[in-house]
């Protein structure tokens, strides 16, 4: 099978490569369309024009490969219309709502969840794909809050990378370690994954990542 992943910025090209290689997974092909991130925050992914725009370019890009794998999760709902038209395409934040949630229900059924985000425009789209895994796990009984950190963001569309992931490191120290409500983390945007390097809080090393989930899903379905 050959995967063909569709990122909105190339930094996430490049730590899922690195997530890749580091699991001795087999390489894939990253198609990088940063102008749609761009036309998605300044209008709506559910405007029209936006969507059939977005739409198009990822059916231009599974047609390079067998599978599609959308790593924005601003431009996940596309990819969703697209697996219910019968397209082979996903988005990789699913995986990380199905492996945490899981794994947080076995750890505590009633258990406090704070799944973090940086971007408003992705806000929606994910409190409905973690409500809509919550009702498939049957994990009725767990708290998920949507918590949004949207100053690092700035930088990040400003193309500050690095001083996204320091600001981003910074705030996650003092949301993370000794929280006295949540019990369970996860960070929802593949984006964020790499400021956990830069935290100084062991406790955030225990935090759930969309490119950790989604490799080790495929580590077990290849092998």
């Amino acid at each position: 099978m050959s995967l063909v992943f569709f990122h909105t910025a190339q930094s996430n090209a490049d730590l899922f490569s690195k997530e890749l290689q580091k699991r001795d997974l087999p390489p894939a092909r990253h198609i990088v369309r940063a102008d749609l991130l761009k036309k998605a925050t300044e209008a709506s992914v559910e405007n029209a024009q936006v969507w059939a725009a977005i739409e198009e370019a990822m059916v231009d890009a599974k047609a390079q490969g067998d599978s599609l794998i959308c790593t924005c999760s601003t431009l996940g709902p596309v990819a969703d219309e697209l697996a219910r038209r019968g397209e082979d395409a996903g988005r990789s934040d699913h995986f990380l709502a199905k492996a945490f949630l899981s794994h947080a229900h076995a750890q505590n059924p009633q258990g406090r969840c704070a799944v973090v985000i940086v971007a408003s425009s992705t806000q929606a789209a994910t409190k409905d794909l973690f409500q809509r895994v919550q009702q498939e796990l049957g994990a009725s009984g767990l708290t998920i809050d949507i918590i949004l950190v949207d100053e690092p963001w700035k930088l990040f569309m400003a193309g500050d990378h690095q001083g996204y992931l320091r600001e981003l490191a910074k705030a996650l120290d003092i949301l993370v370690p000794d929280n006295q409500y949540y019990e369970f983390f996860a960070l929802a945007q593949a984006s964020m994954a790499e400021a956990l390097e830069l935290c100084e809080n062991e406790a955030c090393r225990m935090v759930w990542t969309v490119p950790g989930a989604f490799c080790d899903h495929l580590l077990v379905t290849v092998r």
